[in-house]
């Protein structure tokens, strides 16, 4: 022991030992060993004389294990033991030739001797009314008589805490070594910041280990470094901690955090932080509260929580701001949840499409949070993961504080946690439609949906009849026609059929965004997806609709390639009507010609900001070009199987007797009075996306040939106009926004009256072949009355002739006699009558070619 004072030297009437007798020390010569007489040994040595001195004396810190720039050794020891150390104690024992000497080594009260290295041995004793053990040595150099001979030993030991009051730290493996708290303020998605906390609560010799962090060089064993351990190292020996610092695998955090969240993460090197109320490199514990001892200290050795990891060493980092996907952070959570919707690849949707959609979807699942557990190095200590996500301003949580989400990966891996995302401007859809007025009401005369419905969609159809004909044949009339039908779509009520997703009516402008979000993947939105699109015909197996552009132009090639079978399954429909001449039906279809239907879907572009809408609607629409219509009149009162002609003087007559005789006008034909009424309808159908009860606008080009003299509707939703010299019927169909039945929709029907004029052209057009036939049948009867007459005055000519002829022979005969039969005589008029039948039949060939 250098640097030993010492004190006055004392007598003392018994020395304790420990590995022998206790030996009772004599001052008094009475007691000599040589008083025989008293029954004393003749032993010079026996009894002894005993003194006793006190040494003050320095204790090398290496005898403990300790660093010689150790501030406070005492402190420091009991903290590591409270930690869980095991210091080793080493002590070299001798004597000089004639001595014994026998070393106990007595630890302070707050450590054991765990274990000695033999020859030493290990005692216990009490203290403060608790066992306590400590080790001793012997060297017996009594029988020495050179310095050779002397004997030195070794006394080393290993102490451990002494758990009394006190409790020595442990540590529990399923809690975190390190929490780590990844803090992303993506309030301005283009100017993401990302800040890095790193609590340290522990780090294991294994761990310590992988850094190459060789917190303490002395013959301590450490098993484990607590927060309070970092404190005590820096504190008493101002250990150099640069390699926990460095040990923090930046650099493999900020790439796979790079990939987790689409953005560029670079995080510097890692610092300790300022300490707070909550720990930190210079956090101090408050007495009473933090710690049981009376003072203010960095770490602490007495109470509970004395030298553990509660109160955490905290290392911070950041990166530079960089632009970032918050919807990535929403696809790993969605891929983690259950769900057909969570099958959807989102990994092409952007933070724009995002905030599109947020305008109508409110999501409260339950996702595994192990995927955050995985973007950690193999590597890493036990680790619990926290990600707080500071919003952008058009999304929300709905469970907590509704700026920020916090998803925390627990040490075991993962674990089920309840989150919510809604969006700050969800699309109010409870607002009317109208076609023109502003403000438009529920009431407007131009309403195209209610406030109340969900699902809004209108048909705008265009019709140009090329031409109108009566087939008499067929006792049918036809209509050739082009056609433009456009489907509008302002909002669509869908149900996914997922409990915890609400989806609010969806309107056309996310419509378009879904589909040209679908053409960043290859087969479409729902690509992969458990989710289906499917459009059933009603014929064959159904369409699988592709969400995309392209997919909406193949969606087009297959209808028109089905028109065909859905036109021929379809077939003729009926319908009775009044046109004020008694109840008749209309029997209608569509003759298949050798062009089919042309769709025309357009191409959908992206929407310009995230805003969403309904006032533009989403318009599908398909082309019919020349084909017609084939409608068969059938009634009582009409007569249909006359001639084209007599059709119309049948109708004619029909009219006369309903409303009074046809007039006969400049233009063409009408009938006087004659007032046709035409019920129409309000459109209501339940469908897939629920009861649509939707309008329909018609503008249709009349032909030439037909005219309308009026045409009014009841509810003021019709007009005619002219346009290039023909009329157009321009009318929208009555809608029943608060129906739920069709019978209260169809008292919301409209009444349409017109009067009709029909062209002279028109009348001429059908009775030109009529008047043909009948132009050729009057030529072929004048020429056979002309033929018959000519016959008979040849005839009667003849038989004249052979009367005379007669006659002559007889007088000839009387005359001259009898002639030979091979004579034959003629009067010169006969050659006459040859000539005049020849040109008779001349003049009558040139008439036929007149």
């Amino acid at each position: 022991f250098p640097n030993v004072n010492t004190t006055t030297i004392t007598t003392v009437s018994e020395v304790e030992f420990k590995s022998q007798p206790d030996a009772s020390c004599v001052y008094d010569s009475d007691y000599d060993s040589i008083d025989e007489v008293n029954g004393f040994d003749n032993d010079p040595f026996q009894p002894p004389l005993c003194f006793e001195v006190v040494l003050q004396m320095e204790v090398d810190t290496s005898a403990f294990g300790l660093k010689p720039e150790t501030s406070d050794i005492n402190r420091m020891m009991q903290g590591m033991l409270t930690m869980g150390a095991v210091l080793t104690s080493e002590f070299n024992a001798t004597s000089p030739m004639g001595h014994s000497v026998e070393l106990s080594v007595v630890p302070p009260s707050y450590a054991d001797v765990s274990s000695v290295e033999a020859p030493g041995l290990t005692k216990t004793t009490f203290r403060d009314g608790h066992p306590q053990t400590y080790s001793i040595i012997a060297v017996d150099n009594t029988q020495a008589v050179t310095e050779a001979a002397l004997d030195s030993v070794r006394l080393v030991s290993e102490l451990v805490h002494r758990s009394i009051a006190t409790p020595t730290a442990s540590i529990n493996p399923r809690e975190p070594s390190l929490k780590i708290d990844l803090i992303v303020d993506a309030t301005d998605t283009q100017n993401s910041r990302f800040d890095l906390e790193i609590s340290i609560h522990y780090l294991d010799s294994t761990t310590l280990d992988d850094w190459d962090a060789d917190l303490h060089d002395g013959t301590i064993e450490i098993p484990w470094v607590t927060s309070d351990g970092i404190r005590l190292l820096d504190q008493e020996i101002d250990e150099d901690l640069s390699a926990i610092l460095q040990g923090i695998p930046v650099e493999e955090l900020s790439s796979t955090f790079s990939d987790a969240l689409g953005a560029d993460i670079w995080f510097g090197a890692p610092q300790f932080a300022q300490a707070d109320s909550e720990g930190g490199l210079d956090f101090r514990h408050i007495p009473g509260v933090t710690c049981e001892e009376t003072l203010e200290v960095s770490y602490c050795i007495e109470g509970k929580d004395a030298m553990d990891g509660t109160w955490p060493v905290v290392l911070e980092t950041t990166s530079q701001s960089t632009p970032m996907r918050v919807s990535s952070v929403v696809e790993r959570m969605l891929e983690n949840s259950g769900g057909d919707i969570t099958t959807v690849d989102i990994s092409k949707v952007t933070d724009e499409d995002l905030a599109s959609i947020m305008n109508v979807v409110e999501l409260e699942l339950s996702t595994d949070t192990r995927w955050l557990q995985d973007l950690l190095p193999d590597d890493m200590p036990s680790t619990e993961l926290t990600l707080t996500l500071h919003l952008p301003e058009w999304i929300e949580s709905t469970i907590g504080d509704p700026s920020t989400i916090v998803i925390t990966a627990p040490v075991t891996g993962g674990g089920e946690q309840d989150f919510g995302f809604a969006g700050t401007r969800i699309f109010d859809w409870r607002h009317p439609i109208c076609l023109e007025s502003d403000p438009c009401g529920d009431n407007s005369p131009d309403l195209i949906c209610g406030s109340n419905q969900k699902t809004c969609v209108s048909l705008d159809i265009e019709v140009d009849i090329e031409k109108f004909a009566i087939r008499e044949t067929s006792f049918t009339a036809e209509v050739q026609f082009n056609a433009e039908v456009v489907l509008e779509i302002y909002r669509l009520g869908i149900d996914l059929g997922e409990d915890d997703i609400t989806l609010q009516p969806v309107p056309a402008d996310l419509l378009r965004r879904a589909i040209v979000m679908g053409d960043r993947l290859d087969g479409g939105l729902l690509a992969g997806s458990d989710l289906e699109a499917p459009l059933d015909l009603g014929v064959g197996e159904p369409i699988d609709v592709e969400i995309s552009n392209l997919g909406m132009e193949m969606l087009g090639e297959e209808l028109e390639m089905r028109s065909g079978e859905v036109i021929e399954a379809e077939g003729p429909f009926e319908t009775v009507q009044d046109f004020g001449m008694g109840p008749y039906s209309i029997s209608a279809s569509l003759i298949r010609l050798s062009t089919s239907p042309s769709l025309g879907f357009g191409e959908t572009t992206m929407p310009s900001n995230s805003e969403v809408s309904d006032s533009i609607p989403l318009r599908f629409g398909f082309r019919i070009e020349r084909t017609v219509v084939t409608a068969a009149l059938r009634g009582d009162d009409i007569d249909i199987k006359a001639q084209p002609a007599s059709i119309g003087f049948a109708i004619a007559n029909q009219m006369a007797a309903a409303f009074g005789s046809p007039i006969l006008t400049n233009s063409g034909i009408q009938v006087e009075g004659a007032e046709f009424f035409l019920e129409v309808t309000p459109l209501m159908e339940h469908t897939v996306f629920g009861t649509i009860r939707s309008s329909l606008r018609m503008e249709i080009h009349l032909p030439s040939s037909v005219r309308l003299l009026s045409f009014e509707s009841r509810m003021g939703l019709g007009e005619l106009t002219e346009v290039d010299g023909r009329q157009v019927v321009v009318y929208r169909t009555p809608v029943c926004p608060e129906a739920t039945t069709w019978t209260q929709c169809s008292m919301n029907s409209d009444l349409v009256s017109y009067s009709v004029e029909v062209s002279w052209m028109f009348v001429l057009g059908e009775l030109a072949p009529y008047l043909f036939v009948l132009l050729v049948g009057l030529g072929l009867l004048i020429s056979r009355r002309r033929r018959l007459k000519m016959e008979r005055k040849e005839k009667k000519q003849q038989e004249s002739s052979v009367e005379e002829q007669k006659l002559a022979e007889l007088a000839m005969e009387s005359e001259f006699g009898k002639l030979d039969d091979k004579i034959v005589v003629v009067d010169e008029a006969y050659f006459e009558e040859d000539e005049a039948e020849g040109k008779s039949k001349e003049s009558e060939d040139g008439w036929w070619e007149d």
